[in-house]
Order: C-alpha cells, then sequence, then structure tokens
C-alpha cells in the first residue's frame, strides 16, 4: 500500500475503522515513528511494518481484536518495548527481529 512512501510521517486510522488486516509490506520501508492499531485489527501480516527504521512506539486500542503477528512485521524498528494484547495467539518468527 504505501511500501516505500518516504514523505509519510504518521498514519492516523478513524476511531470507528472497519479495517481488519494490515497487509504485507503494508507499511515497510517508510519514515514513521508510531503507531496505533485500531481495535478490529485482527492481523499484522508478514513485514507489515519492517525497516521503519524511526518507528519506537506501537500502541493498541482498548478492547484490541488482534490475533495474529506476522514474520518480520515489526523487524528492523526502533521499538524497545511493545504490550502485545491478551488475544495474539500466534508471533511468526523473526517479527521483532532485529529491534534496536
Amino acid at each position: 500500500a504505501f511500501k516505500e512512501c518516504q514523505l509519510l510521517k504518521s498514519i492516523e486510522f478513524s476511531d470507528d475503522s472497519i479495517i481488519e488486516i494490515i497487509g504485507s509490506n503494508s507499511f515497510s520501508f517508510t519514515p514513521i515513528e508510531s503507531i496505533l492499531i485500531p481495535s478490529n485489527i485482527t492481523e499484522i501480516s508478514d513485514d507489515a511494518f519492517s525497516f521503519c527504521r524511526y518507528m519506537k512506539t506501537v500502541e493498541f486500542c482498548e478492547n484490541s481484536k488482534l490475533k495474529f503477528i506476522g514474520k518480520n512485521a515489526f523487524s528492523n524498528t526502533l521499538i524497545k518495548t511493545i504490550s502485545i494484547p491478551s488475544h495474539v495467539t500466534q508471533i511468526m518468527s523473526y517479527s521483532f527481529f532485529n529491534c534496536n
């Protein structure tokens, strides 16, 4: 969707967003620094935010329905800490690889 969009600095979803999946490579290689994942998101696909080298903060809305975090989803970012929602049942390999 926005892969390698160097002008994308932030992402905001509306409070009533019906998006359920953040697809593969949706925001990879962009300069975003943080994101608030909407409650209706059930899946963050492979490489969705990989190589977002300025990303430090990932937060989840209350009542998050997130169940799946794909391979390399947040790899090569600056994330130091993250609170995984309780409904997550699968975190694939390298999801948080090389977070510095």
